[in-house]
């Protein structure tokens, strides 16, 4: 029986997060741990799967899965936002009366 690789990648396309040999026709599921995106600039991301996934129901030929993720945008709520502008006034009139 003819057997086929099946490769799982991050989304930086070199980390391996999981590779299998599946016999032909049959279908294949990602064991490893749910992949996690480190956050960036308050960009969050979330795991959505993978390119190519109807493939992973019937292997046919060496598959490479690429991660999905989605960017959530990290936003502070409006009590936050004013508490950060307090304390920016706060350190601005701070200084300014160190200067005085």
């Amino acid at each position: 029986m003819e057997q086929f690789e099946v490769i799982f990648l991050d989304d930086d396309r070199v980390t391996v997060l999981d590779r299998q040999i599946v016999n032909s026709g049959e279908s294949v599921e990602y064991k490893g741990k749910t992949p996690v995106k480190e956050p960036t600039n308050h960009v969050t991301y979330v795991f959505m799967g993978w390119t190519n996934e109807e493939k992973l129901k019937c292997v046919t030929e060496r598959l490479i899965l690429i991660a999905r993720y989605a960017a959530e945008t990290v936003t502070s709520s409006k009590e936050e936002a004013a508490l950060l502008a307090a304390s920016l006034l706060n350190a601005q009139e701070t200084n300014l009366n160190a200067t005085i």
